[in-house]
């Protein structure tokens, strides 16, 4: 897999002014939504590559992925 540099972006400064105006709870729930969101989109891309791995092996590669990188994926365990 090849490596590409990270791009980063800056938040527009309307949108910094809203999260601004947002109490500590608003930020919080927004994050953990995207968290959660993120999680979901990693999985279904295991499974699309995975299709023939259980449950518990794709929760395992998910992990392995959010804790580590796409480069940690490694192949199941027998």
């Amino acid at each position: 897999m090849q490596r590409r540099e990270p791009v980063i972006e800056v938040m527009d400064d309307a949108m910094a002014e809203v999260l601004r105006r947002m109490t500590g709870e608003q930020r919080l729930k927004i994050m953990l939504g995207l968290c959660r969101t993120g999680r979901k989109l990693v999985e279904a891309n295991v499974r699309a590559n995975h299709p023939d791995w259980d449950d518990s092996r794709v929760r395992r590669a998910v992990a392995e992925r959010i804790a580590g990188g796409a480069d940690r994926l490694v192949a199941p365990r027998r």
